[in-house]
């Protein structure tokens, strides 16, 4: 019983570590690229106010980096001193990704970080955008290393087991295993998507407030320039990604469908309450066949598998309720996304993008959506995944140290706790007030409109609605 305790509790501490460090990264991946962008278009065009945006954009960036890098090693201990069986198991691959993404990316990010954040009034233009550059390129190197590490235990390929070690055969096939490409695309897009939805709330927080409203504007109209193209690619990349689970995973594909019994073709249950109890959903409202097939795998004939076919067997299988239900909040979210973006595109056709009282307050409470999306689409990966670390290689439950005791992972549990108070409590009011400052570090005579002159004031009022 004491061992299922201790399991539980450090499957806990590093699920709610992952959790809440991921979305630091998340933003800082979108934002340096933004930034990156930003940069570009200023030493193309010479207009200031993509230079402002760029100021006011990178101090934000700047904490949230800082956050993601305090958060992110507290993970890193906990491989060491909770999960050493999973090192020893596989220590040879993971081992080798973690140290490429925590020396090649660190080191270029590290480099150049404090240029772009130090370097704006004793570089040139052109080298302050290369700095730019090359920490969205780090960044970017980091977020393919992580991705491309939990796809390999996704996916494994490209190795070999001797003497119970998993040792790498093939990096290539290590590197490119079946699920990475889509899995790097799919986080990749929700960065930018998490950043474009930041930058378009913040636009329209200002705009309705009537505070620098040709700064929100140019903000609404850049974040849209990213996230309309990007949710169509996303959706894809998102569907493409559950087809390949019917091959790789069908285990996880059964539990985000709550799919109990084998079907050919299969339903679909749009809302339920799974019941691991009873193995069958309670509440639940479901789509006819063969629309189940049709959606996992294109294939209005396809036959799917259910959960019972694992438990016949006496094999574990997730928790299918957090799995089913992550996957139908990231799904929500992506609609949320979608329709903020047709939307947009409707009332920019009317030339109202900009007036539309109620659109604007919506798009306002729009910020959390891509986190939320990111957060849940990583528990259902993970909680999917279960009961293996590794998947057909190595058990959760084998991975774990096993002189871990109670009152060691509670101790490492508090203090990780008291950490992330500490990173969130200090980061996330630094966050709020830079947001609420605003463009107020610029000097009256630097305030440029977004053609470059300067003969507005940040703060003109908006327009009359016209809804």
């Amino acid at each position: 019983m004491t061992n299922h305790i201790v399991e539980l509790l450090a499957r806990f501490e590093f699920a709610g570590c992952a959790v809440l460090h991921i979305v630091f990264p998340t933003i800082s991946i979108g934002l340096a690229t933004f930034l990156t962008v930003l940069e570009g278009c200023y030493l193309k065009t010479k207009k200031q106010i993509y230079r402002d945006l760029s100021d006011y954009w990178r101090k934000i960036f700047a904490i949230t980096f800082a956050m993601g890098i305090v958060s992110g090693l507290v993970m890193a201990f906990q491989f060491g001193s909770n999960w050493s069986n999973y090192i020893a198991k596989v220590g040879d691959i993971t081992g080798t990704m973690l140290y490429f993404e925590a020396t090649f990316a660190f080191m270029i990010e590290a480099i150049f970080f404090g240029l772009m954040i130090y370097g704006r009034k004793h570089l040139s233009d052109r080298m302050f955008f290369v700095s730019n550059l090359m920490v969205a390129i780090g960044t970017l190197i980091s977020l393919w290393a992580i991705v491309t590490n939990n796809s390999w235990m996704q996916t494994p390929a490209g190795y070999k087991e001797v003497d119970g070690v998993v040792a790498a055969m093939s990096w290539l096939q290590v590197n490119f295993n079946p699920s990475e490409p889509l899995r790097v695309a799919h986080m990749l897009l929700a960065a930018y998507l998490t950043m474009a939805f930041v930058v378009i709330s913040t636009g329209a927080y200002y705009l309705l407030r009537n505070k620098f409203v040709i700064h929100a504007k140019k903000m609404i109209n850049l974040g849209f320039m990213f996230a309309i193209p990007l949710i169509f690619v996303q959706l894809w990349v998102g569907h493409e990604s559950g087809a390949l689970l019917n091959e790789t995973q069908p285990l996880k594909m059964a539990a985000i469908e709550a799919r109990w019994e084998p079907e050919d073709p299969a339903s679909l249950v749009a809302v339920a309450w799974p019941n691991m109890e009873t193995q069958s959903n309670d509440y639940a409202i479901t789509l006819p066949a063969p629309l189940g097939s049709l959606i996992d795998t294109g294939d209005a004939k396809a036959a799917m598998p259910g959960l019972k076919e694992w438990t016949a067997k006496g094999e574990a299988i997730p928790y299918v309720p957090l799995t089913f239900w992550s996957f139908r909040v990231m799904v929500g979210m992506g609609v949320l996304m979608l329709l903020a973006c047709l939307g947009a595109i409707y009332l920019k056709m009317k030339g109202k993008l900009y007036t539309n009282r109620l659109f604007l307050t919506g798009l306002t409470f729009m910020w959390p959506v891509g986190f939320l999306a990111t957060v849940t689409g990583w528990l259902t990966a993970e909680s999917g995944r279960q009961p293996w670390m590794i998947y057909n290689i190595l058990k959760t439950t084998d991975a774990l140290t096993p002189s871990l005791t109670l009152f060691e992972v509670i101790f490492s549990a508090s203090v990780i706790a008291l950490t992330y108070l500490v990173v969130y409590t200090v980061g996330l009011r630094m966050i709020f007030r830079t947001a609420r400052t605003g463009f107020s570090f610029l000097d009256h005579k630097d305030k440029h409109d977004s053609d470059g002159s300067d003969d507005h004031h940040p703060e003109q009022k908006l327009e009359p609605q016209g809804i």
